[in-house]
C-alpha cells in the first residue's frame, strides 16, 4: 500500500496507515496529529523548509500577498524578492519586496514578517532592518588570509566504544540500494541547463526508527563504561554507501551527555559531539562519515540518568558519488584546468570550498567561497554561494564546507575528503532566487575556517563587457579547477539565457563549469575580486556554446551590505548646542539624531565640567526628542553638557559640542 508516489508526505501517510509511526509524544509538539507527527519525523525539513520557503518566496505568492495588501500588479511592478534574517525575532526571516510604481515615482521596499505582517521601510528600520543602499556608489574590498584559528581547545573526539573495548550489538541494516533509477534521474537532471548542485547521496528511511526514551532502546543496548558513565551504541549499515549522514529527528540529552558518529571500519574517523537538535524542528544531520557502516554512540556521565535521554534516528543519506578519492569517482570533464597549475591563483583559490548540504533530493554538493567585509579588524566567516544550493535555514544548518580539496601539485595527487578540514553548520543571512533576484545566498559559517583559508575581495562597481573573468570551482563535485573567460553578450537560444541587468554572461576561453560548480565565485581576473556567483548555463567540455551565467554581485550587494559593509551606528546631540543659556525651572526640548542601528532606547545624562551630575532619563525612546523640566535646585553657571547613550551599546554615545549654561 503506497501513497502520493511515496514522497516524504506519502511515506508519512504510509507509515500512519500501517501503524508504524511513533506515538505523538515523540513529536516536539504533542498537539500535532499523528499524520503531521509522522511527516515531521520522516521528513521534517521537507515540510518545514520546502513547503514554507517555496510558498513565501515564489513570485506568484508575492503578487497575491501584495495584491491583498493594496499593492496590485496593475499599479506596481515587483522587481525583486528576497529573504533575510529578521533582527527583531531570533531564528525568524523576513521576505522583502522591491516595488516600482507603474505611474512613475521612486521605488520602495516592503517586508513581510513570518506571521504575515506587512512592514514599510520605516517600520522595518525600527525593527532593526537595514535600509538597502540600492543607489549607493560602488565599493570594493580585497582578499585577506584568515588569521583567527578555529576552535582547537577541545580535544579531537574519540570513539568510546572502540577506545574502551566495548561491544557493539544491534542496529539497523538497510537493503541494497538500486542505483539504476537514481542514476537515470541524475542523467535527466544533467541535461537541464540550470546546472544545479551535484547530487552525491539519496535519502534512505529506516523501516523502524532507532529510538531512545526513558532508558529504553529500540536498537542497540546500554552498557557501563569501565571508568565511569553509561554508553549506548548501535550500528547503521547501508551496503556499498561511500558515505553516510545520519538524521536525528530528536536529540534531547541531560547535562554532560553527548552523541558521536564514527566509521565502524576506521574508529579514528569520528564526528561530534552533538548535544541537541536545532530549535526549528528540522532535526540534526551528522557530518558525512565516509563508510557504509556508521556507529552511533550516546554517552551519559555519572550522576545523570539515561531515563532523561531522548533520541530518534529516522533516516540517513547514502552517498553514492565518491567525489574523486577512489576509482568510483565521477570525474570532471577533461577540458577543466587544475587550479594548482596556476601560481597566481594559489592564494585566492584557498578561499573557495566545496559545500555539501541536505536538499529535497538528498545530499547535494556545490561550490562557494569565503567573502571579506570592509571592517579590517574583523574576521567574520561570511560565505557566498547560490540560492539553488542553499535556500533555507535548514539547508544552512546541514551545510558542511570542505577546505583545500585540490591537488598537492600541478596535476598531482588528490586528497581524500575524509581527512580534509571541514566546517559544519551555517546560518542563513540573506538570499534571493533566480526568478526575480540574482540566485545568491550569503551564509555565516558556525565555525572559523582553517588557517590558510582566504577571504575573497569583491567589488560592487559594475564591469564592462570584455572584462577578463576567472572562476574557481568544483566541477561534478571533483577537486578544484579553474576556468578563464570574458564578460560577453552572446545570443543563445537555450532557456539558460539570463538578463544582463541581473546576470553576467561569461564566455570561456579555457575550461568550463559543470554541475557541482554552482555557487562558485566569478572573479575579475586582473584584481581577483568577486563580481558574481554561478547560476548555470550551457557551458561544458562538449558544447559549442561554452558560456555560463553568474548572478551579478553589484545587484546582490544591497541585500548583503548590512553584513559586508555595516553602517556604524551613530548618535548626535543637536540641542542644546552652540553654548545656549537655559533658565533654571524652565522646560526645554533635548534633540538628537541617530542612525537606524543605534538601538530603540537611549539614556540621557547631565554632566558638568567632566563630572557626572545626574540621570535625566534612564530609558526613553530613541526618537530624537525628550522634554526636560530643568530642576531649579541645580547650580547656576556654565560647563553643562547633555550626554545621550545607547541602551543597547553603552559605548555608543554623544554629548554637546559646546557646553551650555543654566541661570
Amino acid at each position: 500500500m503506497k501513497f502520493l508516489g511515496m514522497g516524504p508526505l506519502g511515506i508519512a501517510m504510509h507509515e500512519t496507515f500501517l501503524g508504524r509511526c511513533l506515538p505523538p509524544a515523540v513529536c516536539s509538539r504533542d498537539y500535532l496529529p499523528a499524520l503531521v507527527c509522522c511527516a515531521r519525523l520522516a521528513s521534517a525539513r521537507w515540510v518545514a523548509a520546502a513547503a514554507v520557503f517555496v510558498a513565501l518566496s515564489s513570485s506568484a505568492f508575492a503578487s497575491d500577498f501584495l495584491e491583498a495588501q493594496g499593492y496590485p500588479s496593475s499599479r506596481y511592478e515587483l522587481t525583486n524578492v528576497w529573504t533575510e534574517a529578521d533582527p527583531g525575532m531570533a531564528g525568524a526571516y523576513l521576505t522583502g519586496y522591491r516595488l516600482s510604481p507603474s505611474a512613475g515615482g521612486p521605488s520602495f521596499d516592503l517586508y513581510r514578517t513570518a506571521d504575515g505582517q506587512l512592514l514599510d521601510a520605516t517600520a522595518a528600520a525600527a525593527r532593526g532592518v537595514s535600509p538597502k543602499p540600492w543607489d549607493a556608489p560602488g565599493k570594493s574590498t580585497y582578499g585577506e588570509a584568515a588569521t583567527v584559528s578555529p576552535e582547537t581547545s577541545r580535544a579531537a573526539p574519540k570513539a568510546l566504544t572502540a577506545l574502551k573495548s566495548l561491544t557493539i550489538s544491534g542496529g539497523a541494516m538497510l537493503p541494497e540500494l538500486d542505483l539504476n533509477p537514481i542514476l537515470a534521474e541524475d542523467a535527466d537532471r544533467s541535461e537541464e541547463l540550470g546546472k544545479g548542485p551535484e547530487r552525491i547521496g539519496v535519502f534512505r528511511d529506516l523501516d523502524e526508527f532507532i529510538h531512545l526514551e526513558g532508558g529504553q532502546a529500540s536498537h542497540g543496548f546500554w552498557q557501563a563504561v569501565p571508568d565511569g558513565g553509561t554508553l549506548w551504541s548501535a550500528a547503521i549499515l547501508s551496503p556499498d554507501a561511500l558515505g553516510i549522514r545520519i538524521h536525528f529527528a530528536q536529540l534531547d540529552l541531560p547535562a554532560g551527555a553527548y552523541v558521536q558518529v564514527y566509521n565502524a571500519l576506521d574508529s579514528g574517523e569520528v564526528y561530534g559531539p552533538y548535544t541537541a537538535a536545532p530549535p526549528d524542528g528540522s532535526g540534526l544531520w551528522s557530518a558525512t562519515c565516509f563508510t557504509d557502516t556508521a556507529v552511533v554512540e550516546c554517552f551519559i556521565p555519572d550522576g545523570e540518568s539515561a531515563d532523561d535521554c531522548l533520541l530518534t534516528i529516522d533516516r540517513i543519506v547514502h552517498n553514492y558519488v565518491s567525489l574523486g578519492f577512489d576509482s568510483k569517482a565521477k570525474a570532471a570533464g577533461t577540458c577543466n584546468n587544475d587550479v594548482t597549475c596556476y601560481a597566481g591563483w594559489t592564494s585566492a583559490s584557498k578561499g573557495v570550498g566545496g559545500i555539501g548540504s541536505i536538499g529535497n533530493t538528498g545530499n547535494l554538493f556545490c561550490t562557494g567561497c569565503l567573502i571579506s567585509d570592509t571592517d579590517t579588524h574583523s574576521e567574520i566567516p561570511f560565505f557566498l554561494t547560490a540560492n539553488h544550493c542553499i535556500s533555507s535555514a535548514a539547508d544552512a544548518s546541514s551545510a558542511e564546507v570542505y577546505w583545500f580539496y585540490q591537488t598537492n601539485s600541478c596535476n598531482g595527487s588528490v586528497p581524500s575528503l575524509a581527512y580534509l578540514p571541514r566546517t559544519s553548520g551555517a546560518t542563513l543571512l540573506a538570499t534571493a532566487d533566480a526568478s526575480t533576484g540574482t540566485d545568491f545566498c550569503l551564509l555565516r559559517l558556525n565555525h572559523a575556517p582553517p588557517l590558510g583559508a582566504v577571504y575573497s575581495g569583491w567589488t560592487s562597481i559594475p564591469v564592462n563587457l570584455g572584462t577578463g573573468t576567472t572562476v574557481v570551482h568544483h566541477p561534478s563535485g571533483d577537486f578544484k579547477r579553474i576556468s578563464f573567460g570574458i564578460t560577453s553578450n552572446v545570443g543563445e537560444a537555450h532557456r539558460s539565457i539570463r538578463p544582463l541587468d541581473r546576470y553576467h554572461q561569461s564566455s570561456w576561453t579555457s575550461g568550463t563549469t559543470e554541475p557541482g560548480s554552482s555557487g562558485s565565485p566569478l572573479f575579475i581576473t586582473s584584481s581577483l575580486q568577486i563580481i558574481g556567483q554561478l547560476w548555470g548555463g550551457p557551458g561544458s567540455c562538449t558544447t559549442s556554446t561554452n558560456l555560463d551565467y553568474f548572478g551579478r554581485f553589484d545587484k546582490s550587494y544591497p541585500l548583503m551590505a548590512a553584513y559586508l559593509d555595516p553602517v556604524k551606528p551613530t548618535i548626535k546631540v543637536k540641542r542644546p548646542n552652540a553654548g545656549p543659556v537655559w533658565p533654571l525651572g524652565g522646560r526645554k526640548s533635548i534633540r538628537w539624531t541617530s542612525s537606524w542601528n543605534a538601538g530603540e532606547r537611549v539614556r540621557i545624562e547631565l554632566w558638568r565640567n567632566g563630572d557626572f551630575v545626574r540621570v535625566l532619563k534612564s530609558r526613553t525612546l530613541n526618537d530624537g526628542r525628550a522634554a526636560w523640566h530643568i530642576d531649579p535646585s541645580l547650580p547656576a553657571g556654565g560647563g553643562y553638557v547633555i550626554r545621550i547613550i545607547s541602551k543597547s551599546d553603552p559605548s555608543l554615545y554623544d554629548e554637546c559640542d559646546v557646553p551650555f549654561s543654566l541661570q
